[in-house]
């Protein structure tokens, strides 16, 4: 068989013959599709739909493999450049340059994978790793692939031309410098968990009082209740307030904390005839009964001359506290794994304040007003049964008359 000639070899690659020169790329750009199509598209993402894991699917969505495949005619284009004569020191600079960028392509793809994976955990429910960081991860690879191009195509050390950056770095950190903020209270926001996309917060100073919709590396956006939106520069939360209820709704019961002012004029022992009447509520027969027996005992000691005001006796607001005690206790609605108390405040002008703390057992906001409305709906018109009255400022036709 007869040896092709070297000269025509030479020949057909020098650097003036452009048909050489277009066969080279043509035929690196079709070894690169041929792999792409055949290897990656072909065998590789039928291995990745076999398996039952979920990373490798990640990784083939975010095309880092595909990436790879343009190693193949960057890598042949550098193993040829001798072949293009008095340009060879530039297209194999050329190509140094392009695997250069190639190389931190397929690291940006590969760290969107990795956080896609790292998001599918159960660990990244509480530390999710945002896409505002791969963006600015993006950037940082951008800059410094386009300072390497330059220098590899100048032919100088990246380094030199990176120290020679020293003079503009003031002039860089104040271009960035909201950039520089908000990624440094972004890490921090995430890293100690102080907020999530649908979390419901309150920033006073923004007017912000609703859901998280966003949370990018500059802005964070909050959709409030009457469905405006309010967008916030995250840097800016660490130099302010906020409240997270997110603990609120994890905990699965939501805080009920109203007074009811009592007018102390109103406040008075029960008679005999009042227990007898009271005891018919299903919700103080066995208080009452109980506290009967306790009394009659303390009463045998004292005789049976003694004056009432030694003896002890029952109060109309010791018993209306009690049964609503009783009755919230009988009410699915109310939750009895919180904090539960009916106690009394100081009283001050607007009377003696019997303060109703307990959590209902429903975070939905209409849900949990509705329960909290039934609640004082019943408790307010029935302490006129134990002869109390509530406090309300008079208006002005009772002060005329």
């Amino acid at each position: 068989m007869k040896a092709w000639p070297i000269e025509q070899f030479d020949y057909l690659f020098y650097t003036k013959d452009i048909w050489g020169i277009g066969a080279i790329l043509l035929a690196s750009w079709l070894v690169h599709f041929l792999v792409k199509a055949i290897f990656v598209n072909g065998v590789i993402k039928k291995l990745v739909e076999k398996t039952k894991t979920k990373w490798d699917d990640l990784l083939f969505e975010t095309q880092t493999l595909h990436a790879f495949t343009w190693l193949i005619p960057f890598l042949t284009l550098n193993a040829l450049a001798p072949q293009f004569g008095d340009y060879q020191q530039l297209v194999s600079r050329l190509a140094h340059a392009l695997i250069f960028v190639l190389i931190l392509l397929i690291l940006t793809r590969a760290l969107e994978g990795t956080r896609l994976i790292y998001n599918n955990t159960q660990f990244a429910k509480k530390f999710p790793i945002h896409p505002s960081y791969i963006t600015l991860v993006r950037i940082l690879f951008t800059v410094i692939a386009i300072f390497s191009s330059v220098t590899i195509m100048m032919g100088k050390s990246p380094w030199a031309f990176i120290t020679g950056l020293g003079a503009f770095s003031a002039v860089l950190l104040l271009v960035f410098r909201d950039t520089l903020l908000s990624f440094t209270s972004s890490v921090v926001i995430n890293t100690q968990n102080l907020i999530k996309e649908g979390d419901w917060i309150e920033v006073p100073q923004f007017n912000a009082d609703g859901d998280v919709i966003h949370m990018g590396l500059h802005i964070i956006k909050v959709q409030n209740w009457d469905r405006t939106i309010v967008t916030i520069p995250t840097h800016k939360l660490m130099e302010t307030t906020l409240k997270n209820w997110r603990g609120m709704v994890e905990s699965k019961g939501r805080r009920i904390m109203r007074n009811l002012y009592i007018d102390l004029h109103s406040i008075r022992h029960l008679t005999s005839e009042d227990i007898t009447r009271l005891k018919k509520c299903r919700f103080l027969k066995e208080y009452l009964e109980q506290k009967e027996k306790e009394l009659q005992i303390t009463d045998h000691h004292l005789g049976e001359n003694e004056i009432p005001i030694n003896q002890r006796r029952l109060t109309n607001i010791g018993t209306f506290r009690k049964y609503i005690e009783n009755y919230l206790l009988s009410q699915e609605s109310i939750s009895q794994n919180h904090t539960f108390m009916i106690r009394q405040l100081q009283s001050n002008e607007k009377g003696l304040p019997l303060q109703i703390y307990c959590f209902a057992n429903t975070t939905e906001w209409v849900q949990y007003e509705n329960t909290q409305s039934e609640i004082f709906d019943h408790l307010l018109a029935i302490v006129s049964e134990f002869d109390l009255k509530l406090f309300q400022y008079p208006s002005e036709l009772t002060l005329q008359s």
